[in-house]
């Protein structure tokens, strides 16, 4: 999912994709749906990707471009609801995206904003994050805990992130002042 290189094509669609964009601030962009899976399509973890910006193991700028759709009131609305997400989490303030400005055209907007199962009932401001049927068990329970703020201490999943460490030679993750944020990216030291 991250991967900006590729073949030549991905490449070339790529550049196209940057010389089209345009810059946005994060907090100006809504969701489409008011739930996602804990998981992107390829199966990799939001707060896999989350750990990874946290660790400055991975840049922003380097994930695919947000697809956004202008509607006729001039709002902003995102088609890649997880990516935003984790870009709001991580406090990213504004990144480039690809702008649709056909939201009549736009299927995927329709099906999106206006669906029945999944639609936008609060208005774009909240995407509450559910475990997927692809990442079940322990793990897939894990990931959403993850990345919910901490209920003893407030802390916000994106802040766990960026002070977590782990004990050498054990991969055992250690957040010094709360066991309860601990517990909750214990599973870390499987990525």
């Amino acid at each position: 999912m991250h991967s900006a290189g590729g073949c030549k094509a991905k490449g070339a669609t790529r550049r196209r994709a940057l010389e089209a964009s345009v810059k946005v601030k994060i907090c100006d962009i809504l969701f489409t749906q008011d739930t996602g899976f804990s998981t992107f399509t390829d199966k990799r973890w939001l707060a896999q990707t989350m750990y990874e910006i946290a660790k400055t193991k991975l840049n922003p700028q380097d994930l695919p471009l947000l697809r956004v759709c202008r509607s006729e009131d001039g709002r902003l609305w995102s088609l890649d609801n997880r990516r935003l997400y984790v870009l709001r989490e991580c406090k990213v303030r504004s990144i480039l995206v690809e702008l649709i400005d056909h939201t009549n055209e736009c299927l995927e907007y329709t099906c999106k904003r206006f669906g029945m199962i999944n639609g936008s009932t609060s208005e774009g401001k909240v995407l509450v994050i559910k475990q997927g049927t692809q990442c079940g068990g322990k793990q897939g329970k894990m990931s959403v805990s993850a990345l919910m703020p901490c209920l003893d201490c407030g802390q916000t999943a994106f802040v766990r992130f960026q002070r977590l460490q782990f004990v050498k030679y054990n991969k055992k993750a250690v957040l010094d002042d709360c066991a309860t944020c601990e517990q909750l990216v214990g599973w870390c030291k499987k990525l």
